[in-house]
C-alpha cells in the first residue's frame, strides 16, 4: 500500500512540474519576440525534445526552437525560464500562483 501511494505521488509530482514548466514556457513565448541580436522578429523553426532530470524521474518537453530570418540566431522558447525558476525574473505572474 504504502509504495503504491508513492509511486502516485511520483506521477503526480512529475505531471505537475510539466505542466508548470509548459505553462512558464508559453509565457515566455507571448513575450519579446524580437531578435537579441538585430531586433527583427523572430520565426518558429522547429522543435526540441529536452528532458529534465529530476529525482523522482525524468519530465519530457517539447520546445519551439525560434530563429531570426536576418542574423540566423537561434534560441528555444522559453530562453528565460532558468531565471524565473531560480526567482531573478520579476516581471513573471505564475499562472498557479506558486512562483
Amino acid at each position: 500500500m504504502e509504495e503504491e501511494l508513492l509511486r502516485i505521488r511520483e506521477e503526480v509530482f512529475l505531471a505537475l512540474l510539466k505542466r508548470v514548466l509548459e505553462e512558464i514556457e508559453g509565457e515566455v513565448l507571448r513575450g519579446s519576440r524580437e531578435c537579441e541580436g538585430c531586433g527583427l522578429g523572430i520565426v518558429r523553426n522547429g522543435q526540441a525534445l529536452r528532458r529534465i532530470k529530476t529525482l523522482l524521474g525524468v519530465v519530457e518537453l517539447e520546445r519551439v526552437r525560434l530563429r531570426c530570418p536576418r542574423c540566423g540566431q537561434e534560441r528555444e522558447r522559453g530562453l528565460g525560464m532558468r531565471k524565473v525558476m531560480i526567482g531573478k525574473r520579476k516581471d513573471f505572474k505564475s499562472p498557479f500562483g506558486i512562483i
